[in-house]
């Protein structure tokens, strides 16, 4: 009995010590997102937290103490930029530097930095300028949660001069391969100044430049400058492509988590009417902008649901898109005709697409989501060759399931992988089948629900492929620890009229999440329209047998009802 015990002990113990997936908190990343979305708190002035911190400061201003200085600054940068400047105003600026400069502007704390930093940058310490400088090139690789806020700062120092070594750093950042970065570093050109034609054009040049968070680029600058002020500069090829990309990264943002408020005063019609304009000239198919501007016009004209004016069949039109994805000393020019092509669905364009299918393309996923569109077959094998180079396919199915989203080395080709999982979808064949299939149990819940999604598409596609294994994934999908996974799987099995779950469906309509018992409702009434009407007004009779709840009773007699 005791060995037993040990063997237990020692096998529990072992597992604890195995390598599992992390779900971590973020600060770089979170940081960032409270930044730009304004998410900051704030609480009076009279809380029992702001007088404690205050008299933390006092004293380390009566103590001359940097060390404690740090201490008392150890707290939200977004929560306490606005209190910090109440407290730190009462203090002479020379004896804020001299606590600062340079244990702060060095620590291994983050906030510390960060909170330092904006009190720099709120007593005008000018003098501080380069040691702020050396501080960001640290921050960049050590204490990264600080760097919105110390490039931002060091830009309000700066603001309104012309500073060498401010510009440098500024520059530098807006091509750095961290995307944030590029996004900080955004901020802080406009920051500096855009009357200041020295930091204009490199702004703009970056704005041109296509990569993971150009939308947040987008909404950065839009909130300097207006989109429509430099698509009227058409002399200026370089500042009509800035317009443009920002007028196509606004409306990503408006999908997506900025919601269309980051287009209120940004004077759409105009920007469309402009952009028309130029892409009715006879020299606009030669313009270093083309590819750009008729993105913006085919998303801007269909956002506000009007006539773009653009033949997009015209056959020189098409041709030149696909010449321009080939583009590559253009990068902007290059991405934006490979987005063209998958929207337009440009058949004629797959050639050039699929010799583009490289795990260092810089934009192999906007050439998976194009591939996926124009939904060429050709293109479903590379796919899957892609995908089992970007990720161990038999690792992240062989891991267990997680409820919740995970944070993973090599984030990139794991994204990439997703993308390819979601454009399956429109590649059906029996190999794309059977790789949805198997990746339908990927260790994370948004890889389980693309290929998920994917493969009840591609199976309502190819009417003759055997049931029984999507059956069988959907069967175990259902009682996925993911409430969006279990849902679509729900909705899959109406999709595809599995008649052999509808008893245990009926199960589920005592379900306690809203969403999920409303599609199991949907999905049953589905499958009675599907000829199943008998089998799903037997198994809910059956359930209704047991159900106490007398709201649930009701639902369920009312559905009985509706079958006629």
């Amino acid at each position: 009995m005791a060995i037993k015990f040990l063997q237990k002990f020692i096998k529990g113990m072992s597992k604890a010590f195995e390598e599992k997936p992390q779900i971590e908190a973020d600060d770089f990343e979170m940081e960032h997102f409270l930044f730009y979305h304004g998410l900051a708190g704030t609480t009076p002035l009279n809380q029992r937290k702001f007088k404690d911190v205050k008299a933390d400061i006092n004293l380390a201003f009566n103590n001359s103490s940097s060390v404690q200085l740090a201490s008392a600054l150890k707290i939200p940068p977004l929560w306490w930029e606005e209190k910090l400047r109440v407290i730190f105003q009462e203090h002479p600026p020379e004896s804020t530097v001299s606590l600062i400069y340079p244990e702060l502007l060095m620590h291994d704390n983050w906030q510390v930095r960060a909170n330092s930093s904006n009190m720099l940058a709120f007593i005008k310490a000018t003098d501080q300028i380069d040691a702020l400088v050396e501080s960001i090139e640290d921050t960049a690789s050590n204490t990264k949660a600080a760097f919105v806020h110390q490039i931002v700062a060091l830009a309000k120092l700066a603001q309104g001069q012309e500073h060498q070594t401010v510009e440098q750093t500024i520059f530098k950042y807006l091509d750095s391969s961290d995307p944030w970065m590029r996004v900080d570093a955004t901020s802080a050109a406009c920051h500096y100044g855009q009357d200041n034609s020295n930091s204009l054009n490199p702004l703009l040049e970056s704005l041109c430049k296509p990569h993971l968070l150009s939308d947040y680029c987008a909404v950065v600058a839009s909130r300097t400058i207006k989109p429509l002020a430099l698509l009227e500069n058409s002399s200026n090829d370089i500042s009509v492509a800035a317009g443009a990309s920002i007028i196509s990264g606004l409306l990503h943002a408006a999908r997506g988590t900025f919601g269309s408020d980051c287009l209120k005063d940004i004077e759409l019609n105009k920007c469309l009417d402009v952009m028309t304009g130029l892409a009715s000239r006879p020299d606009f198919d030669k313009k270093s902008y083309f590819a750009t501007v008729s993105l913006a016009i085919l998303r801007l004209s269909h956002y506000l649901n009007v006539d773009s004016k653009t033949n997009y069949s015209d056959d020189k039109l098409r041709a030149k898109i696909c010449e321009k994805t080939k583009d590559t000393a253009n990068q902007h020019e290059q991405c934006n005709a490979i987005i063209l092509a998958g929207e337009l669905k440009l058949k004629e364009s797959a050639d050039n697409l699929l010799s583009l299918l490289q795990k260092d393309f810089d934009f192999v996923d906007e050439t998976i989501d194009a591939l996926g569109q124009i939904e060429d077959e050709r293109a479903a094998k590379p796919l899957l060759a892609l995908a089992s180079k970007l990720v161990d396919l038999e690792d992240r199915t062989n891991k267990g399931i997680s409820a919740q989203p995970l944070l993973q080395d090599h984030q990139s080709e794991i994204k990439t992988y997703w993308r390819i999982l979601q454009s399956l979808e429109n590649l059906p064949s029996k190999e794309v089948l059977e790789f949805l299939v198997k990746q339908s149990a990927d260790v994370a819940p948004d890889k389980r629900l693309a290929a998920l999604n994917s493969m009840v598409a591609v199976k309502n596609a190819l009417k003759e492929s055997p049931m029984a294994p999507v059956a069988e994934r959907l069967n175990a999908l259902v009682t996925d620890p993911s409430l969006d996974v279990r849902t679509r799987a729900v909705a899959g099995i109406g999709t595809l009229k599995i008649k052999d779950e509808i008893a245990r469906l009926a199960q589920f309509t005592s379900a306690k999440e809203v969403s999920f018992q409303r599609q199991v409702f949907q999905t049953l009434s589905e499958l009675a329209r599907a000829g199943h009407k008998v089998e799903v007004e037997a198994a809910l009779r059956q359930k209704l047998k047991s159900v106490m709840d007398p709201h649930l009773s009701r639902k369920l007699t009312e559905l009985i009802d509706s079958l006629g």
